[in-house]
Order: structure tokens, then C-alpha cells, then sequence
């Protein structure tokens, strides 16, 4: 008898223990895909870029606690 896996699809959200957004993003045929955002546990964003199928790509931006951009790294 064969077993099925369950492949995520869809957007999703994640939180912390003290209900703040941990992360949001897509899933594709399990992979993450899209625009995602990641939080730091007091609610500043931390970092945000786009996933092809799993992999990084394009511009990905990280950025103080103050909300200023920090550091962009550049992905193939």
C-alpha cells in the first residue's frame, strides 16, 4: 500500500509565543515560494525577499530594528 504525502500549498503564517508574526510567505509543491517576510519577536521586520521553488532570489533585504535597510545581498 502506497502512503500519500501531504504537499503544503498556500500562504502561511507563523507566530511567536507572544502572538507576533514570526513569519508569512507561500508554499509551493512544498517549497517555499514568493515574497516572505521574517519578524523579530518584538514585531520589527528582520529580513524580506522572494523564493523561487525553495531557492533565494533577487534582491533580500535585512534591516535594523528602527526599520532602516541595513544589508542587501543579491540572489541568482
Amino acid at each position: 500500500m502506497k502512503s500519500e504525502k501531504s504537499v503544503q500549498n498556500g500562504k502561511v503564517v507563523e507566530y511567536y509565543d507572544n502572538k507576533k508574526i514570526k513569519f508569512t510567505g507561500s508554499y509551493k509543491d512544498g517549497k517555499m515560494n514568493g515574497f516572505w517576510v521574517f519578524y523579530r519577536k518584538d514585531g520589527s521586520i528582520m529580513r524580506d525577499g522572494s523564493f523561487e521553488l525553495g531557492e533565494r532570489i533577487g534582491n533580500w533585504r535585512t534591516y535594523a530594528r528602527d526599520g532602516k535597510i541595513i544589508k542587501t545581498t543579491i540572489f541568482k
